[in-house]
């Protein structure tokens, strides 16, 4: 007799377990529920600050691109005027050497024509 009571105990007991359990599980747990929100509420603000990061990336990406054309065009033109002055030097050089020239032959004419007189 006590056997039968003591199984109807134990099997009430489990029964109840079961029961606490599968209400528990149905019910939520608040603190699992508040964990689960700050999660997500950290998930949303880390995508947020990932896809403005992207957007920032992008905008300096692109400023990096124009930025890589106008020295480009800056070391071209630099290159061109480099070239014009060389060759402005030369020219100069070359002026200079037929105007020495030339006073050279006007002094040397006028020397010639006081020695003359």
């Amino acid at each position: 007799m006590w056997t039968g009571l003591v199984i109807g105990i134990l099997l009430g007991a489990i029964a109840g377990a079961v029961a606490a359990l599968w209400w528990n599980r149905t019910k939520g747990n608040p603190a699992l529920e508040l964990l689960q929100r700050e999660r997500e509420a950290e998930r949303a603000d880390l995508e947020r600050r990932l896809d403005r990061a992207a957007a920032e990336t992008d905008v300096e990406r692109t400023q990096v691109r124009e930025l890589t054309r106008t020295l480009a065009a800056a070391e071209q033109r630099n290159q061109g005027l480099a070239e014009k002055l060389n060759e402005q030097k030369g020219e100069l050089e070359q002026l200079h050497a037929r105007m020495t020239d030339q006073f050279k032959v006007i002094a040397n004419d006028l020397l010639e024509a006081k020695g003359n007189n």
